[in-house]
C-alpha cells in the first residue's frame, strides 16, 4: 500500500510538472505572436481591400454580398467600419429579411458602441424572431446590465438577458457554437462548470469544429476550469483562445484581458502588464466604448502593481550593485598588493563599465515611463467625456433629471488640457532641462523657437519632445497634441526646412538630445 502511494504522488508530482512545462510554452508561444500582431494587422487589411476593390464596377444587386463580406471582416475589428458597411447592407438590401438582417446588425454596433437607445428602436421594427434576433438582444442586456449604476435597473437586465438567451438556446440546433456558448454561459452562471466543460469537450472534439470556432470553446472552458478552481489549465485555455484572437486578427476580446488578471493574481507582474496592455491597446483602436469602459479597472489595479514591482526591482538592483562594488573595492585593495597596476586598471574599468551599463537602463526607464504617462494621461480626457454624454443619455432616458441636470454642466476639458500640456512640459525639462537651447542650436536663427511668456514650451516645441521620447508616428502625435495630421505634418516639414545643417538627419539628432555618451574604450 505504501508503495503505491509512492507511485501515486511520484506520477501526480510528474503530471503537476508537465502543466506546467506546457502552460508556460503556450505562454512563450503567446508572446511571440503579441510581438508580430502588427504583421497579422497587416494581413487583414490587405485581404480586406483586396475585398473593398470589388466593390468598383459592380451592379446594385450584387453590393450587399460583398458588403456582408466586409461587415464581418470588421464587426470584431474596428467599430467605425463594420458601422459604415452595416449601414450599406441596409441601403442595397432588396428584401425585408436581409433588411432585417442589417438592422441586428446594426443593433450589435451601437450596443458596443454604449448607444443602448438606438440598439433598441431597430430590434423594435425586427419581425422575425430567428437567432440572429435573440442573439442581439441578449447582447444587449448583457452589456445594459454590466454598465448600469442602479441597482433594480442592474436586476432587470438581467432577467431580460437570461429570458432572451434561453430564446436563443430554443432556436439553434445543439451542435452550433452558439448554441453550445449560450449553454455553457448558463451552466457557468448556476454553477454547473463540469457539465459546461463536458459540453464543450465534446464540441471541442468534433473534427468538423473550425479553429475560430474553437478559440471560442477555449474561452468557454477556461471560463468553467476558472469556476472549478483548476487556475492552470484556465490559463491554458485563455492562452489558446487569446492567440487564435490576435492571429485572425480581432481585436474586440475578452481572454487575454482575463489571463492578465489571473497571472496579475499569480505574482506574474511583467506579462499580465504586458498583456492588459495590449488588449488594451487593441480594443482602444477598435473603438469600442463598453469594452474600454470594463478595462478600466483592469488597467489600473495592474499598472499600479507592475510600478512597485518595477520599483521593487530596482531597490534590489541598486542594493547588489553597492554591494558588488564594496567586494569590488576590497577585491581591488587586496590584489594591489601583490599585482601591477595594470590589473588594478582593469578591474577599475569593469567596475565603471558595470555602472555605466546601469546609467543607460535608467535613461531607458526615464524615457519608458514619460511615455506611458502621457499616453494614458490623453486617453483619459477623451474617455472622460465620451463617459459623461453616456451616463447623462442614460439617466435622461430613466427619468433621473436632478442628476441629468448636474451632469449637463460640461466638464473643464480645456483646463485639464492645458494643465496636462503644462505638468508634461515641466517633466520633460526637469528630465532635459538644456533641450530648448540644444534644439535652437540645431536651428537657423531666424526660425530658432522661444515659447510665449508664461510658457514653457510650444506645440512645435512639444513635437520635437515626442521624437526625443520615440514617438515618430504624426497619429500618435495628433492624438496626443489634439491636432490634426495635416498640422503635425506642415510642423515637422517646417521644422526640417529650418535646420542648420543636414535636414534629412535633423529629427535623429533632436532624438540624441541628452543622451549620455560613454566611452567603451579600455
Amino acid at each position: 500500500m505504501k508503495r503505491f502511494l509512492v507511485l501515486l504522488s511520484l506520477f501526480l508530482g510528474l503530471a503537476a510538472a508537465a502543466s506546467a512545462q506546457s502552460l508556460e510554452t503556450l505562454l512563450r508561444r503567446l508572446d511571440q505572436v503579441i510581438e508580430g500582431k502588427e504583421k497579422y494587422n497587416r494581413e487583414k487589411e490587405e485581404r480586406i481591400n483586396g475585398i473593398r476593390s470589388s466593390l468598383a464596377g459592380i451592379k446594385q444587386e450584387d453590393r450587399y454580398g460583398i458588403c456582408d463580406v466586409l461587415y464581418r471582416e470588421y464587426a470584431k475589428y474596428n467599430l467605425d467600419s463594420a458601422l459604415y458597411y452595416a449601414r450599406e447592407k441596409a441601403a442595397v438590401a432588396t428584401d425585408r429579411r436581409s433588411l432585417e438582417q442589417s438592422w441586428m446588425e446594426l443593433a450589435d454596433i451601437y450596443t458596443n458602441a454604449g448607444e443602448y437607445g438606438q440598439a433598441e428602436e431597430l430590434l423594435g421594427w425586427v419581425t422575425e424572431r430567428s437567432a440572429t434576433y435573440y442573439h442581439a438582444l441578449h447582447t444587449l442586456y448583457s452589456a445594459m446590465g454590466a454598465t448600469s449604476v442602479i441597482e433594480e435597473r442592474s436586476v432587470e437586465y438581467a432577467t431580460l438577458k437570461d429570458r432572451y438567451r434561453d430564446s436563443l438556446i430554443s432556436n439553434l440546433p445543439s451542435n452550433d457554437v452558439g448554441y453550445i456558448f449560450a449553454m455553457s454561459e448558463k451552466l457557468n452562471e448556476t454553477g454547473r462548470h463540469q457539465e459546461s466543460i463536458v459540453l464543450l469537450t465534446n464540441h471541442y472534439n468534433d473534427p468538423l469544429t473550425s479553429e475560430n470556432d474553437k478559440a471560442i470553446l477555449d474561452y468557454c472552458m477556461a471560463t468553467s476550469y476558472r469556476g472549478l478552481g483548476n487556475r492552470e489549465k484556465a490559463k491554458w485555455h485563455y492562452a489558446s483562445s487569446a492567440i487564435s484572437d490576435i492571429r485572425t486578427p480581432v481585436k474586440e476580446y475578452r481572454s487575454l484581458q482575463e489571463l492578465s488578471y489571473m497571472l496579475y493574481e499569480d505574482g506574474d507582474l511583467s506579462r499580465a502588464y504586458r498583456y492588459i496592455s495590449c488588449a488594451m491597446e487593441d480594443v482602444l483602436s477598435s473603438n469600442t466604448l463598453v469594452r474600454s469602459l470594463e478595462f478600466y479597472p483592469f488597467l489600473s489595479t495592474i499598472g499600479k502593481a507592475y510600478e512597485k514591482d518595477i520599483e521593487r526591482r530596482n531597490m534590489v538592483q541598486r542594493t547588489l550593485m553597492a554591494f558588488l562594488l564594496v567586494v569590488l573595492a576590497l577585491l581591488g585593495l587586496a590584489v594591489a598588493v601583490t599585482m601591477r597596476q595594470r590589473r588594478e586598471i582593469s578591474l577599475a574599468n569593469e567596475s565603471l563599465r558595470e555602472v555605466n551599463r546601469k546609467l543607460q537602463e535608467t535613461g531607458y526607464l526615464k524615457d519608458e515611463y514619460l511615455y506611458q504617462y502621457m499616453e494614458q494621461a490623453a486617453a483619459g480626457m477623451d474617455r472622460m467625456e465620451s463617459y459623461r454624454r453616456r451616463i447623462l443619455l442614460a439617466y435622461r432616458k430613466y427619468g433621473a433629471d436632478k442628476l441629468a441636470s448636474q451632469l449637463e454642466e460640461p466638464l473643464d476639458t480645456e483646463t485639464q488640457q492645458r494643465d496636462f500640456y503644462s505638468n508634461f512640459d515641466q517633466t520633460f525639462l526637469h528630465i532635459f532641462p538644456t533641450f530648448v537651447e540644444e534644439v535652437n542650436s540645431l536651428l537657423k536663427p531666424p526660425q530658432q523657437l522661444e515659447p510665449k511668456p508664461g510658457r514653457l514650451m510650444n506645440t512645435e516645441l512639444r513635437i520635437l519632445a515626442l521624437i526625443r521620447l520615440g514617438v515618430t508616428d504624426n497619429v500618435k502625435m495628433a492624438h496626443f497634441l489634439r491636432a490634426s495630421l495635416s498640422t503635425i505634418y506642415n510642423y515637422r516639414s517646417k521644422l526640417r526646412n529650418a535646420a542648420l545643417g543636414d535636414q534629412a538627419a535633423f529629427e535623429q539628432q533632436i532624438a540624441k538630445i541628452g543622451t549620455i555618451k560613454l566611452d567603451n574604450n579600455e
